[in-house]
Parts: C-alpha cells; structure tokens; sequence
C-alpha cells in the first residue's frame, strides 16, 4: 500500500468520497482531463475538479481520500460476482435512470452521463461508462493519454493489421516506458492493439466521447464473462463501483514477441559472456554519519494543468488491482537488440556488511499528466495488472467466501474485502513473477471499534494462520490504515510469520487474534460446501454475535 496524495481532493480538511466521475475536457493545447466529483462524508457538499485523464487508472468510484490521501482499506460497497453472457448486449442508460433508493445524487444535475446495463436472471446490473472503459483499456498512465488522442494508440507501436496470428510481435515505441511492460501489461496491450473486438472497442472510446459532455463506447463483444466487482445494491438493482475481474476475452495469437529501444543487451567482446544492458536504481542513500537510509515514498500527484517532462524512467506505482484474464495461453518472450560494447573483466569483489538502514520518509512531487514543453514535473506510471490464477482466485477466494457468509449471518455490522499487494523487497513479496496478495476484510459496528481479518496467498507451501486485529477503540480512518500497514509489511521481513514484535508495538491500539487451520484446506470442492460453518466459527470466535 503507497502513499498516494491528490493535492486537489484536499478540502476542508474533511474525508471526502469520489462520488462520480463525469466526462472529459481540453484545454488550450488538447491536453485532456477528467472530472471527479467529491462528496464531503459529514457535510454532504459536493466539490467537482479537474484532473489530467492520466489519473484515470486509479480513481474508481467509492473511494475516500483523508487530507487528499487515498484510504485502501474503506470504500463504499460491497463485492459481488455475477456472469454476463455477452458485454455487447446492453442498453445504454444515462444517471437519471438510476433509482434514488439505489445510489442518489440529492439535488445535483442528472441524466447526462452514461452507464451500461445489463440483465442477469433476474437482476439488472449498471456499470458507469467510466468504470468499463478504466478497466478495458486505462492500464496506465500513458495509455489513459493515448486513448484521448486520435489515432493515440499508434504513437506507442509500429502499428500492425488487427487479426489473428500465430506468432506476434510488438515492437513498442519510447513513448511507452520499458518500466511499464509487463507479461500482464503486454498481454492486455495485444488485445487491444491486435484483435479485431478489442481494437474497435479502443478506437471507438476517441470517436464517440471527444466533443461531448460525457463518455462513451462500444463495449467489445465477450462471451460469458465472469465479472467481480465493487457495488452497491438494493433488491434486484446493483450498481457497479470498481470492477476487479472480467473473463472471456481470447488473445489474438499462440506466442508474442516483445522489443523495445530500451530493451538492450549488451556484448562483452572478448571471452566475456553475455549480460543484460539494465541499470538498478537502489532507493539507499548515505547519511552525513554513513548511516544508510532506505526512503519510505510518498507520492504527492500535482495537477497544475502543465503535464509532465518526457521520460521513459518514471516513478513507478504499483496500488490498485486489475486482475488479467484470457481464455488461452500464451508464451510470451523478449527480444532485446544486441549492443557490442569493449569492456574489460571485473575482478571479484567482496560485499561490504551495511548496517540495517534508517527509515526516512520523502515526498515526491510527479504528475499524471500527457507530456508538455512546459512541464516541471517528472511523470508518474501506474502497474495494476495481477493474473487471475488458481493461486489469487482460488486460495484467496475461499477467505472472501467466508467473508460474505459472515455478513449474511452478521447483518447489523457492515463488512467491505479489499486486496492489496504485499510491499515487495522479500522472496515472500511474490509467488514467481507474480506479487502475493492479501486479502482485507473489515468488520464495522456501530457501537463497537472495527475488527480487520487479514489472510495471504498460501501458494508456495506457506502455512500461515487467519489474523483478527481487534481495535481498542474507534480511529480515524488513516491511523487504522497505518497499523494495518505495519502489520503487513511485518509479515513480509519476518519471511511469511506474522510478525510479533509489531504486535507489541501496536498492543496499546490492538489485540491480535490467530486461527490457524480455520480455513482448511483450500480445495475449492472441499471447501464450498464448508464456508458457512466455517463462517459461522468466525464469527462466534471473533463474538459476532454479541452487542
């Protein structure tokens, strides 16, 4: 969980909620913006701004900000799964639709922006236009630029005929950072570049929104898609806030080939063996007393209209979660250009012992903005695409199965799941490529402090108990955050064990409870059949039931 603070949701001092996000506009020199609109949680008042489109990736809908900083662990809604047999059979709705019962703008303007819906069984469920083409397309900054440019997407690729190939390869421009390509990213970029539905899909998000006061698209066909998402309901209506996961899409080829003019390697002439062309920038600097001191980022987003200086080495964010799924595999490889260089042999040499380094915080000032002449700030990339695999769907999934079982059981405390990625620097911070996820769940009364239900993903023959953190008493949002911040973060430098010495640290703010076993095994036919009891178990453990 990093920093993230938008200096413009600052207001008033007041938690405020990203009530809804409405279309985009230009300024002088087309630079693209959109528009959240923020909502105070105790006053009620309504605040509308302008950000660069760049931010799209990681402003969803529910989301509440403390003094500008993003808050992780709360948000409105609830999650919720369904399957929607195609994606291009909707019918398009604008915001007066939307029953007051379910979602109310109180007395703001309605009916202008879109959202699709759609009718599965016997349920009707809205997605804000928003919302879909964030999760289809917005994978990062610079492809939240492009998107509101013509013809944007072929300034970050020599372009190739959509179709379907045996073997693909993508040959990415400068304007996409080396940084941001990931096995996940380079498959998503395929299939929006490359297939046919998708590259429509894309391409009809510039023509059917520029000019106009809202957003719009034509949704690419996808069948039987598996949808997981953040909502709000009421009776048979759900509208969707943040999705996390939809299935069904199919890549456009059997092995993808990647390069890049950044992608090098370099060839040691001589008898020397080859080695990889890649700089490591280390966040540990020296004191004046040659104490080393390991910086704790915390990203201040700066929108003063101006964008950001060109730069193919930003500063990489890594928060929000979009879980990456296709009905096929693929291999996917990178091919770097050989760069011939004379360098002479390094004699071996021993590493010198460093003491453990001092945690200092540092604010950096960056931008999501598009790239601009005037620009001061150094710009700033998003990383949010996970796998959705056995491992984060299945494991992690049996926790969350429990969770909503515990809130039907339960119904007087409200009960939200978030996932989060662990921080990385540990063998445990991942499951191969892959970064390990924990899963969130806070358990809210209204005459009691919150109870937090922590779990990890057990791939890797980790054994790890189910942690309750308890809190003594009510505390503002960003404080609880912290503690569970330490927590996880403990859990990672003690190798996988939750961490006791953090749980005497924080003993004066929270009791910790383990149960291990409570959830297991993890099989998902063994387990389905259990999740009630073993949510009922919980629940009596963790004294659910009494007020």
């Amino acid at each position: 969980m990093r920093d993230i603070v938008i200096h413009d949701f600052n207001i008033s001092n007041e938690i405020q909620e990203l009530y809804w996000i409405v279309g985009t506009e230009f300024n002088d020199e087309s630079a693209c913006f959109i528009r959240p609109v923020l909502r105070g949680v105790e006053s009620g008042s309504f605040h509308m701004c302008r950000q660069p489109i760049g931010l799209m990736p990681i402003l969803t809908i529910g989301q509440y900000y403390q003094e500008g900083r993003l808050l992780h662990l709360s948000h409105r809604g609830k999650p919720e799964t369904c399957v929607i047999s195609d994606l291009a059979d909707y019918e398009e709705i604008t915001t007066a639709d939307i029953p007051t019962s379910l979602y109310t703008f109180h007395s703001q303007t309605t009916g202008i922006q879109r959202l699709f819906k759609y009718r599965v069984n016997e349920l009707e469920i809205s997605i804000p236009t928003v919302e879909l083409i964030r999760y289809l397309f917005a994978h990062n900054r610079t492809m939240a630029n492009a998107m509101m440019r013509d013809s944007g997407l072929l300034t970050l690729y020599r372009p190739i005929h959509p179709g379907y190939y045996d073997e693909l390869q993508i040959d990415f421009a400068d304007e996409m950072p080396l940084k941001a390509i990931s096995n996940r990213f380079a498959e998503e970029f395929s299939w929006i570049a490359v297939d046919p539905a998708g590259r429509k899909s894309w391409d009809s998000v510039y023509s059917h929104s520029c000019g106009n006061d809202y957003l719009s698209f034509i949704p690419p066909s996808i069948k039987n898609s598996r949808c997981e998402f953040r909502a709000v309901r009421e009776g048979n209506q759900i509208l969707v806030l943040e999705i996390y996961l939809m299935s069904g899409k199919v890549q456009p080829c059997k092995s993808l080939t990647l390069t890049h003019p950044s992608l090098k390697q370099t060839v040691k002439l001589g008898n020397s063996a080859f080695t990889l062309g890649k700089q490591v920038d280390i966040d540990i600097d020296p004191d004046e007393n040659n104490q080393p001191q390991k910086y704790e980022l915390e990203h201040k987003l700066d929108t003063n209209g101006y964008g950001t200086t060109a730069s193919n080495n930003p500063q990489i964010l890594s928060n929000g979660l979009k879980r990456v799924s296709f009905e096929n595999k693929i291999k996917i490889k990178r091919q770097p250009y050989l760069e011939p260089r004379e360098q002479p042999p390094k004699e071996p040499s021993k590493k010198a012992e460093r003491p453990n380094p001092q945690v200092v915080k540092k604010i950096v000032h960056v931008s999501a903005g598009d790239v601009s002449s005037y620009a001061k700030l150094p710009p700033v990339e998003f990383m949010l695409l996970t796998p959705e695999t056995e491992t984060n769907s299945g494991d992690l999934a049996c926790v969350a199965d429990v969770i909503h079982n515990m809130a039907a059981l339960v119904p007087d405390r409200n009960f939200s799941l978030s996932y989060s990625r662990l921080k990385s620097g540990k063998s445990f911070s991942t499951h191969g490529r892959d970064p390990r996820l924990a899963a969130i769940a806070i358990v809210e009364s209204p005459v009691e402090p919150p109870i937090c239900i922590l779990d990890v993903d057990h791939s890797g023959g980790y054994a790890l108990s189910l942690l309750a953190v308890s809190f003594r008493e009510q505390l503002p949002m960003i404080e609880m955050e912290t503690a569970i911040k330490q927590v996880l973060d403990g859990l990672v430098d003690n190798n996988g064990h939750w961490s006791h010495e953090i749980e005497v640290e924080l003993q004066n703010k929270c009791s910790f409870d383990r149960f291990p076993k409570l959830i297991s095994p993890r099989d998902n036919q063994s387990f389905s059949s259990k999740s009630m009891f073993r949510a009922y178990k919980l629940a009596l453990k963790l004294k659910l039931f009494q007020q």
